[in-house]
């Protein structure tokens, strides 16, 4: 994503970061949403080289050219790993440590309804 990215904002020719002003923006979005004001304010709080130079008006230019992009980066993010999808599978691993099959004393619907056995409902009767 980042060489797509620097590659994508080359033809642009930004005078700051695209790829690091994408990264601080969705960053920013997951860890402390907000407006473009409160993200450049943020940028300031994360230690990353990269962020030293973005400024609040990075922030807004770099998301509408991000939304102009979208189509290329979608198409070019599925290219990349059409790979993986076109492969034959031949073997299948399943992690059982976590899956049991018999049920041990105690445990398991039978020991959950013997414990409730003997119990008795009792109406709320708070005023009578």
């Amino acid at each position: 994503m980042k060489a797509l990215l620097r590659k994508m904002a080359a033809a642009r020719r930004f005078d700051f970061d695209a790829e690091r002003m994408v990264f601080a923006q969705a960053l920013q979005r997951l860890l402390e949403p907000g407006s473009d004001l409160q993200g450049s304010k943020w940028i300031g709080t994360v230690h990353d080289l990269g962020f030293a130079k973005l400024r609040l008006e990075h922030f807004y230019r770099v998301l509408p050219w991000l939304w102009k992009k979208k189509e290329v980066i979608e198409e070019a993010l599925y290219r990349r790993r059409l790979d993986l999808l076109n492969q034959e599978l031949d073997l299948v691993f399943f992690d059982t440590t976590t899956t049991s099959r018999g049920r041990a004393s105690g445990v398991g619907p039978s020991s959950a309804r013997a414990r409730t056995t003997g119990r008795t409902t009792c109406s709320s009767s708070s005023g009578s």
